[in-house]
């Protein structure tokens, strides 16, 4: 509780920084600001790393612009060394878990002062002209801006600085974003996410993402002063279009993982675009034309908003990421559970789009034209029970008719039955399966062509009874060769074994291969969700093994008590541990839309 409190004021803490940042940006505007609201902006200026602030010009010889600016470049560098003392000890008492703090605690810094960065950097391209025609940078008067030698110094050093912090931080950024989802989900990746906790576990799990688009934010804010220097009117017009934004984005996310937190960055953004609109009727517009540009801008926005909208329906209706890269044809009672996990899993290690019909089939009548229309390629999940289901005969000849790729995956050592015997296989079909078939435009001889077609290509194999990693690797093998086939480029990450005595989670199952695929579904979505290492056990002796682990989910299977080797594990489970048992038996028995798909 006190853990969660002090966070909780952390954030808060942060989240007023930010507002405060914002502010300091609207400082720099063509604004008449009056009492009090003048010295509070002159009091946040002690954010923004000024070393105006503290007296420095009084150690620059002549106060030169140039001496004062690289004092304020050498700012960061210096509350790096400072950091230096106390990482060299840390270093020499081998305490790598303090190191980490100390680096966490740098890149925090550099991420929570984004805006004043940029401002800081963005200084010298800040020009603005003045009544005799001379257009200077604003916090150095004397500096004649793209003529004078002075200006051109300033000008390279703040693009290295641009370079070095606000563009380097963001792209960092980004890759550790980018990446996070892939690395949540892996075994050895979620490692790597604990280094990176003070930035994501901020936010809800499901919105990771949105550090980086506050990021990308406040880079707007911190940008805007200097890319329109010379159109107040403009500064004024595109901040309130940045903050209203940031507010919308917010309302639609609602991202913080503490309510409290959403709620005051509600107020505090909120605010701040009060205070500005407030503010505007002090805009001092006698020195160019930008109210006149800013006019026009409004005018236009109301038919620019109209087709940014149609354009982005538009788009979203006919845009390619609808289709689907591979169609899971599968016997959902012997192998629904399992396909679940091959999703899981696929969509781990690439950004593709699987047809899972538990998840994507909205009507059955729409089954074989989204196979027909929508689907890239096809992935055949074999167990005894497939063939003898029409509608997985129907979408295997669906995609043979048209000409998509097909793959083979025998679970469990199936071999597909001699092309002679097919005869066999269509006398269990029904009068009314094969009318179906045929309503559908299919009939028997492209069913059986497209048999023919299975039975000769050479089909991936997976014991579903194995370990997580070896069927993860068979997974991930076929998504490869899928991928290659539809010219993709994709790069396979390494899977690795989990370390048990590392995890914190563990999941239980018997031995029934569907309860296994039902645990590895948990141990993968857990993971993802609470950012912990979770591990799938199968054995006495790996239990044994989880010194670290306080928590067990007891997943119950059909018949998994008459299993000897799973009542030993409930009888391990230490007393001090949590229990969560779920009740798999239902994914084992068949309700109405079931008997209709299978």
């Amino acid at each position: 509780m006190q853990s969660s409190s002090i966070s909780i004021i952390l954030v808060l803490a942060g989240q007023g920084l930010y507002s405060t940042q914002s502010l300091r940006a609207m400082k720099q505007f063509d604004l008449f600001w009056r009492e009090p609201v003048k010295s509070v902006l002159q009091v946040v200026s002690y954010v923004t790393l000024d070393p105006e602030l503290v007296g420095a010009s009084c150690y620059i010889p002549q106060s030169s612009p140039v001496g004062l600016y690289v004092l304020q470049l050498l700012a960061l560098p210096a509350c790096f060394l400072v950091t230096l003392v106390p990482w060299t000890v840390a270093r020499w008492l081998c305490r790598r878990d303090k190191i980490r703090v100390l680096f966490n605690l740098f890149v925090l810094l550099l991420v929570s002062l984004f805006t004043s960065i940029t401002l800081m950097f963005s200084k010298p391209l800040e020009c603005r002209q003045n009544p005799n025609g001379l257009s200077t940078v604003v916090d150095y008067a004397q500096v004649v801006c793209w003529t004078s030698s002075e200006h051109s110094v300033l000008v390279m050093l703040s693009a290295v600085g641009i370079l070095a912090y606000p563009v380097s931080t963001l792209a960092w950024l980004t890759h550790v974003t980018w990446c996070y989802s892939t690395w949540i989900s892996s075994t050895s990746g979620i490692q790597t996410v604990e280094n990176y906790r003070f930035l994501f576990a901020r936010f809800r799990p499901e919105r990771y993402y949105y550090c980086l688009l506050f990021t990308l934010g406040n880079l707007a804010i911190g940008c805007i002063p200097a890319c329109f220097a010379s159109f107040p009117a403009l500064q004024v017009g595109v901040m309130s279009l940045v903050l209203l934004a940031r507010l919308l984005l917010h309302c639609l996310l609602w991202p913080w993982k503490h309510d409290v937190a959403n709620w005051s960055e509600l107020f505090l953004q909120g605010g701040v675009s009060i205070l500005l609109s407030l503010a505007t009727p002090r805009l001092e517009l006698h020195r160019d034309g930008s109210a006149d540009v800013l006019a026009m801008c409004v005018l236009c926005l109301l038919p620019l908003t109209l087709l940014l909208a149609a354009a982005l329906g538009i788009s979203k209706r006919s845009r390619k990421s609808n289709r689907y890269t591979m169609f899971l044809s599968h016997h959902k009672l012997s192998a629904g559970v399992f396909c679940r996990y091959l999703k899981v899993v696929m969509s781990k290690h690439a950004r593709v789009n699987i047809f899972y019909d538990s998840d994507n089939l909205l009507n059955l009548g729409d089954l074989f034209d989204t196979v027909k229309t929508l689907t890239d390629s096809m992935l055949a999940v074999l167990t005894p029970q497939f063939l003898q289901s029409m509608w997985c005969a129907g979408e295997l000849g669906t995609a043979f008719q048209h000409n998509l790729p097909i793959f083979g995956l025998c679970c469990d050592g199936y071999q597909l039955p001699e092309y002679q015997d097919w005869s066999i296989i269509e006398s269990s079909w029904t009068e009314a399966d094969r009318q179906r078939l045929v309503a559908y435009g299919l009939g028997m001889e492209e069913v059986r062509a497209a048999f023919a077609y299975l039975r000769r290509l050479e089909c991936f194999h997976l014991s579903r009874t194995a370990s997580g990693v070896e069927q993860e690797r068979v997974a991930v093998r076929l998504l490869t060769s899928a991928l290659t086939h539809l010219k993709v480029s994709f790069s396979a990450q390494a899977v690795e074994e989990g370390a048990v005595d590392k995890a914190s989670v563990l999941v239980m199952s018997g031995s029934r291969a569907e309860s296994i695929s039902a645990s590895l579904v948990l141990r993968q979505l857990m993971q993802q969700t609470l950012r912990t290492q979770t591990c799938h056990v199968a054995r006495v002796e790996e239990m044994e093994a989880a010194v670290q682990a306080s928590s067990v989910v007891i997943v119950l299977g059909e018949d998994c008590l008459q299993d000897a080797e799973y009542s030993k594990m409930v009888l391990f489970i230490p007393e001090f541990w949590t229990r969560v048992l779920v009740n798999d038996c239902l994914l084992y028995t068949s309700d109405a839309a079931d008997e209709h798909r299978d």
